[in-house]
């Protein structure tokens, strides 16, 4: 939207651009103006993340060829942008953290059962204060467990 509230553009109505969505989950924006969209295709929260740019698809990123194998496909369920304009992806099946860069390609992953989260992660958000970084990562469940969803608070380094 523009600054009075006007529409502006809508990705995903050309179909000339390849543009397409089955469920645009969730969104983050990096200082470059990319737009990465966490889209969902399935009920078992399996997708990709598109990165738009201005008029069409820069990329889409599939997941980690040692990560997500065949039966465990990238399911994308929170994504943010670091200060350094990369955008870390929460991969919830596999219980992995993707880095990627500001044009959507691998930069690395974080298994996030090395740093001690055994639950699967689901949600993410960050805060940066100075040289500092705190990462908030939110799990969920799987069916029929009777512990509990935690939130588990991790220093980092900017990526």
């Amino acid at each position: 939207m523009d600054h009075e509230g006007n529409r502006e553009k809508i990705y995903g109505e050309d179909n000339t651009n390849d543009i397409s969505f089955t469920c645009p989950w969730k969104i983050t924006v990096t200082y470059n103006d990319n737009m990465y969209v966490a889209d969902v295709r399935n009920n078992k929260m399996e997708g990709s993340v598109v990165v738009l740019g201005h008029d069409n698809i820069i990329n889409t990123y599939l997941g980690h060829p040692l990560v997500n194998i065949e039966n465990l496909q990238l399911t994308p369920s929170d994504l943010t942008t670091t200060s350094a304009d990369n955008v870390i992806v929460v991969d919830m099946n596999t219980c992995t953290l993707h880095i990627l860069d500001y044009s959507g390609e691998r930069l690395t992953y974080i298994s996030t059962k090395d740093r001690g989260i055994v639950q699967n992660p689901f949600s993410i958000g960050l805060a940066t204060a100075g040289q500092f970084n705190m990462l908030y990562i939110g799990t969920t469940l799987k069916e029929g467990r009777k512990d509990k969803a935690k939130l588990y608070k991790l220093n980092f380094r900017d990526c």
